[in-house]
């Protein structure tokens, strides 16, 4: 019997994220507040891909980078990420984050890296 790609990745869970793993990063231009995140995997030649979890990391500089934390753990959050190539998954980021840059690192995926993103929120007001 052929198992899930869910089953799969919670079968082999990442032992720790790499240095050099690839992230997704996106540059806001101005100060947002960023209220969450809808990522969806892709399918590429018939191959089904997406990350499972991820955590986020954010900066106004790009040089300083904080990872957001899970105010009740006090540790760093892990985002549930995507069950398959298709659905989109909606992460609410509360409280938000006040930052220019935002960052997705891959924590666990499926097949290769691959995340589709839209970063929710809306600039901050002077």
């Amino acid at each position: 019997m052929t198992k899930s790609p869910a089953t799969q990745l919670r079968e082999k869970p990442p032992t720790q994220l790499q240095k050099h793993a690839p992230a997704f990063t996106v540059d806001l231009l101005v100060p947002t507040k960023v209220t969450g995140v809808i990522t969806q995997g892709a399918k590429d030649f018939g191959h089904v891909q997406f990350v499972g979890s991820y955590k986020v990391a954010y900066s106004n500089d790009g040089e300083r980078w904080s990872i957001y934390q899970d105010q009740k753990q006090g540790k760093d959050k892990v985002f549930q990420g995507n069950f398959d190539n298709d659905t989109h998954r909606k992460n609410v980021i509360d409280p938000p984050i006040y930052a220019r840059l935002i960052r997705i690192l891959p924590w666990s995926w499926y097949g290769r890296i691959t995340l589709r993103a839209e970063v929710l929120g809306c600039t901050v007001e002077e």
